[in-house]
């Protein structure tokens, strides 16, 4: 990295998407051209981008007028850091005995007069998943809430962000688009390609499905912002994709047998620092699915050896990054308390075979806390 200091070994800074160095991507993915693709289901109208954000603005511009009400979760990467939540916003700040996702009859209330629901599963940056039950009970509210609504009010949407699904660990089910058959006309549901691998280029696709009529304004957006992914040559990975999706999950079993090594080998080492009396846990080893490993570090209040006082998350992230080079993103940035002591770890922008001296390096950072975590209920 530039300006890296002499002989200080620092980890990648990068919070999105994995280290190809590490992580490569699968030879079927460099592909000669062909024709431009379709999702494959036909009538219905996909939308291309090559930015989520974007894709997010354009679905808030199209859905939202001054005075609309967005409801989102908290931690939560790409909404709570729209610019347009100061003015839309809603947010529900989710627990971490539900691992951070949200419950249905905490949402409901929220719903009222919304114009918009926001929900991300996989979560980023938890990585949990929403079951497949609770998604239905949050489809019938939203049911609920626009039959309430007279014919002339605007009814509520779902936006659906998908984009980690082909990431998903251990035994949990990919949600489809098929389950929203009830909302269809009021969905959006959003998936990416390069979210099973990394987000760099040629994998970094966006498309989504949804109303044609709302995608095709949507369409005019991305279009005037030039994220709208028009280009077959673009589109061609897409297709790809599609045509060999057998191949395509073949690779990403590899990807994810890699992820869960890297996560469970993380995890085993935390848990041997909380057993030690380390004030720190994990949510693994159950992982849910994307590449970040949710970590609590409960050090708020206390000094370092430095005599810093770690008064906010930023404190302890920051302290850490100085101590080990590794960067623990605090939850604060997501849209939670600054006093929250959990952390999102991008496992994938590392080299799996450094993990034991990582977890070294965060022990020796913490020794000033050792003995706390025997007695804090962690």
């Amino acid at each position: 990295m530039e300006n890296q200091p002499a002989g200080k070994k620092i980890g990648h800074l990068t919070r999105d998407g994995a280290n190809v160095k590490f992580y490569p991507l699968p030879p079927e993915f460099f592909i000669d051209n062909s024709d431009a693709p379709q999702i494959g289901i036909s009538g219905e109208k996909v939308l291309y981008a090559s930015e989520e954000q974007s894709l997010i603005d354009a679905c808030l511009k199209v859905l939202c007028a001054p005075g609309d009400v967005v409801v989102y979760t908290s931690p939560d990467w790409h909404i709570h850091n729209n610019p347009q939540m100061e003015a839309f916003g809603r947010k529900l700040e989710t627990e971490e005995e539900d691992h951070f996702l949200p419950v249905p009859h905490k949402l409901r209330p929220l719903l009222k007069d919304a114009a918009l629901l926001c929900l991300c599963s996989p979560a980023n940056p938890v990585g949990a998943v929403l079951k497949e039950e609770q998604l239905q009970e949050i489809i019938a509210m939203i049911l609920d809430e626009n039959k309430r609504r007279k014919a002339h009010e605007k009814k509520i949407y779902l936006f659906f962000d998908a984009m980690y699904a082909r990431t998903l660990f251990r035994n949990e089910v990919l949600i489809s688009y098929s389950i929203f058959g009830p909302i269809k006309e009021y969905t959006i549901y959003a998936e990416a390609m390069c979210r099973p691998f990394s987000s760099t280029a040629p994998l970094h696709i966006i498309w989504c499905r949804g109303p044609e009529e709302i995608l095709q304004k949507m369409e005019i957006v991305l279009s005037e912002k030039g994220t709208l992914l028009a280009n077959p040559a673009d589109q061609e990975y897409v297709g790809h994709y599609i045509r060999n999706i057998n191949k395509y999950n073949s690779s990403t079993y590899k990807f994810q047998q890699s992820l869960i090594e890297a996560m469970t080998l993380f995890h085993v080492g935390v848990y041997g620092m909380k057993f030690n009396g380390y004030p720190v846990q994990t949510l693994g080893p159950s992982f849910f699915g994307g590449l970040y490993l949710p970590l609590k570090i409960a050090v708020i209040g206390k000094r370092t050896p430095c005599d810093q006082f770690l008064n906010t998350a930023e404190d302890i992230s920051k302290h850490l990054q100085e101590k080990t080079g590794i960067e623990f993103f605090p939850f604060s940035r997501f849209g939670c308390a600054s006093t929250l002591p959990w952390f999102s770890l991008n496992i994938g922008q590392y080299n799996p075979d450094e993990i034991p001296s990582m977890i070294k390096s965060l022990q020796s950072a913490l020794e000033f806390a050792k003995g706390f975590g025997l007695y804090s209920g962690i």
